[in-house]
């Protein structure tokens, strides 16, 4: 038995389109599995068929044999039932470049949107004996084969984390399904751009320095409009961007993932995205360029940009100060050129089939939670040890630093 642990509370995202995709591969493997996840979450309406357990009901569950963690920090959170897992292999996914450090430090996360990466290395110093404890529970994890990224930036992420002791991570890339083969929209004078995906700060950090540094420019040179499918709190603070540089702004709202992409190729010339909301669209064969995140210090414009087919590591987004950047590689103006965007409609279907297959990329992820050799009662002391350490930490002295 299998379970897939997503205990997630926040609004429907990646890492819920890809907990429900695995689940549907499982299903169609004849592989048994639950899904952990609280009463009235999203996914129970997506997914009826399925058998869900919520995470207080979960001791009257028969302990499964391996346990997909869809996000790391899910491991140190006071929820998670050590007891019931104690004898299950454990599989972690790191899906998020800052899982690894923002969830396992006191006031990292502070500092982070502070101080930027420079932080890490401050908080590690300052906390010698909680870094120990962390770093001992990396070990154990990627030792025992219990630790996989879903691309570079996530990996290079880890590296710096923890020098020495990740490299030997797997990648296992975001799977994306060819759900149909999108229509060209009908030119026009005007260029017509689409951003697909929640707008939270995390990508409103990418989102405001696309628009700041190249797509209000580009409104200077002709009409444009921005079609957003998605929603989120920094919605007034796109409205506000738009208005300011004479962008169109066509507010679609939230959408289920078909809906969204179709939307995505009806209406726009190209679109911008990161994470899967990429990989779907450039999965219909239209042109997406990936737009990178910053951290809070970081002021400076994301101007060289990369289309989905053109990433070297399964990467679709990577913080823009983070050490070992890998940066675009053409401006936003040329890759609005209309022999570019012929080019990548091309390829962009084909590099999604080929690199993002969901058969091969969830067959991937089912063989190493199967050689995982991570058992909960590996892991539990070093996390509930990480978790009081977090919540008694010499406050003082991370200050001053």
């Amino acid at each position: 038995m299998i379970a897939i642990y997503l205990n997630t509370i926040r609004e429907w995202g990646g890492v819920d389109v890809l907990a429900a995709r695995f689940a549907t591969f499982l299903r169609e493997a004849g592989e048994p599995f639950f899904i952990v996840e609280p009463e009235g979450g999203r996914i129970r309406k997506e997914l009826p068929w399925a058998t869900f357990h919520a995470p207080d009901s979960l001791s009257a569950v028969e302990e499964p044999d391996h346990v997909l963690v869809t996000s790391l920090p899910k491991l140190v959170h006071d929820q998670f039932p050590w007891g019931v897992f104690r004898g299950s292999k454990i599989l972690a996914w790191a899906v998020h470049p800052l899982d690894p450090f923002r969830k396992f430090f006191p006031y990292s996360g502070k500092l982070l949107d502070h101080l930027g990466f420079p932080a890490v290395r401050a908080v590690q110093w300052c906390l010698p004996s909680h870094n120990r404890l962390v770093r001992r529970f990396f070990s154990s994890l990627i030792g025992g084969n219990g630790l996989c990224a879903m691309d570079g930036a996530n990996l290079r992420a880890l590296c710096h984390f923890y020098p020495g002791i990740a490299s030997s991570v797997p990648i296992i890339p975001v799977p994306s399904p060819l759900s149909f083969s999108g229509e060209s929209k009908a030119t026009s004078e005007a260029l017509s751009v689409s951003y697909f995906g929640r707008l939270d700060r995390f990508k409103w950090s990418a989102l405001s320095s696309f628009i700041d540094g190249s797509l209000g420019p580009r409104a200077k040179m002709q009409p444009v409009s921005l079609h957003c499918i998605g929603d989120g709190p920094c919605m007034p603070d796109l409205e506000s961007a738009c208005a300011r540089f004479g962008v169109g702004l066509v507010k679609h709202g939230f959408m289920p993932n078909y809906d969204a992409i179709k939307c995505v190729a009806t209406y726009s010339d190209i679109a911008v995205a990161m994470g899967t909301a990429a990989l779907d669209a450039a999965g219909t064969g239209h042109p997406c360029i990936i737009i990178d995140p910053a951290l809070g210090p970081f002021r400076k414009s994301q101007r060289l940009f990369r289309f989905v087919d053109e990433t070297p590591d399964f990467t679709v987004g990577e913080y823009r100060d983070a050490p070992g950047y890998v940066h675009g590689l053409r401006s936003f103006d040329e890759c609005v050129e209309p022999a570019m965007i012929a080019r990548h409609r091309e390829a962009a279907r084909d590099y999604v089939g080929s690199r993002h297959a969901p058969d091969a990329c969830f067959g991937g992820l089912l063989a190493m939670l199967m050689n995982s050799q991570v058992r909960g009662e590996d892991l539990a002391d070093n996390a509930r040890g990480i978790m009081a350490s977090f919540h008694a930490p010499d406050e003082k002295k991370v200050a001053r630093r």
